[in-house]
């Protein structure tokens, strides 16, 4: 059964009931609004019957008709796009299988894989190598930190020694001038 008139036109097209009635009948909407719900086309007695007889099948088959209408050309144009990458993919994967028999030809391909097993090994030493690197510096400074910390305390405690024997000296002086004076 064909809809592709319905809904979207100005015509309905009306299935018949019975089978072998000829092509379907047709009501046109237009002129049954402008004479006042007059229909010439059909008569008026197949339209309950059908719709008595066959009311849900009907609407159903009419709705997914135009649901699938207006879908279809997204979906053939999405199934041309697949069909052309699956294509594609073919080529690609067809290439690619002969670079490897090439490469396997030339025995290069197992050289390739150990320069990578070995370019995969060396880059593994080399974040190790920059870790330790890393922690090394942060330890570095940390000592470095310390070191003056202590050298400012040590610079301090030598001040303050000195401090204490010239005080000391001063204090030894004053005192041998005051013996010096009274032994005189």
């Amino acid at each position: 059964m064909d809809y592709s008139d319905t809904l979207h036109g100005t015509e309905n097209v009306l299935p018949s009931t019975q089978q072998g009635d000829g092509p379907p009948q047709t009501v046109d909407n237009q002129e049954n609004e402008n004479k006042g719900g007059e229909d010439t086309n059909l008569p008026l007695k197949q339209i309950p019957n059908f719709y008595e007889v066959n009311p849900v099948s009907s609407e159903s088959e009419v709705l997914s008709h135009h649901f699938f209408k207006e879908f279809e050309p997204m979906l053939k144009e999405t199934k041309a796009k697949l069909t052309d990458i699956e294509q594609n993919q073919k080529v690609l994967i067809e290439s690619l299988e002969r670079e490897g028999e090439k490469l396997k030809e030339n025995g290069d391909f197992v050289e390739i894989e150990s320069a990578m097993s070995t370019v995969h090994s060396y880059r593994v030493k080399l974040k190790r190598i920059k870790r330790n690197m890393s922690y090394l510096k942060e330890a570095t400074m940390r000592l470095q930190k310390e070191a003056f910390h202590l050298e400012q305390l040590k610079r301090k405690e030598i001040k303050k020694e000195e401090e204490r024997s010239k005080k000391m000296l001063e204090a030894e002086s004053n005192l041998t001038a005051k013996l010096s004076k009274q032994s005189k």
